[in-house]
């Protein structure tokens, strides 16, 4: 007598089919993690251009920032920066500053992650033998983020036009327009909204291993 196969059979490969295809779909996911909400480091080296007025050479530094990103679209970061410049006359001239900035990301697809930003804080300036002073510095620039082979890390270069609003450091100048190459890595913190990888070789291999009862249930029914 012949015996119907077709529906115990259909049955189990379509709850196979289902568990391959939940187990590439959570894949799918942990290949483009989700950063959101994670905070971040940001070290970088800078080189300064400082404006005519200041008489000073362009000087190198570094700028730190602590960063979170707030959705999709955005990140805020706190960061501070440090330089050193001589005087066209002689002597040290330093500068340093706190401050706040918005990234306003144009895309975060793939590995390239280009960003604008904007912000503003406080600088301060000291020159040796005149003492120091401390201003408002208002800030507007554009960048990118290249993230690393491992997926943990990101090359970050950025571009800001600095105006510090007004200084006392430089007799007869009244606000300094600087430019601001900052270029370094980017670490992130938290991993809390990365998903776990899935388990896709032990759903591949529970489908083989159905796969091959199925066979035998199969030619054992037929042998009877």
């Amino acid at each position: 007598m012949q015996k119907d196969f077709h529906k115990p059979i259909g049955r189990r490969a379509f709850l196979s089919l289902v568990a391959v295809g939940c187990a590439l779909t959570t894949t799918a996911s942990w290949a483009a993690p989700d950063w959101t909400k994670d905070w971040y480091i940001a070290p970088m080296l800078s080189h300064v251009w400082t404006d005519s007025d200041r008489d000073l050479d362009d000087g190198f530094g570094f700028q730190g920032a602590l960063g979170k990103q707030l959705n999709q679209r955005f990140n805020l970061e706190l960061y501070g920066h440090y330089a050193e410049f001589d005087l066209d006359a002689g002597g040290d001239y330093e500068q340093s500053g706190l401050g706040l900035d918005l990234l306003f990301f144009l895309d975060r697809d793939g590995r390239f992650h280009p960003f604008l930003l904007g912000g503003g804080g406080v600088m301060k300036n000291y020159v040796a033998g005149r003492g120091d002073d401390a201003d408002q510095a208002l800030e507007a620039g554009v960048g990118f983020l290249y993230q690393g082979a491992s997926g943990n890390w990101f090359w970050r270069t950025d571009l800001r036009f600095r105006n510090e609003v007004d200084s006392d450091t430089m007799p007869g100048a009244d606000g300094f327009d600087d430019w601001v190459l900052n270029t370094g890595i980017q670490i992130p913190l938290g991993r809390g909204s990365r998903p776990e990888p899935a388990p896709l070789v032990t759903a591949i291999r529970s489908e083989e291993h159905t796969s091959e009862l199925q066979s035998r249930l199969q030619m054992a029914r037929i042998s009877d």
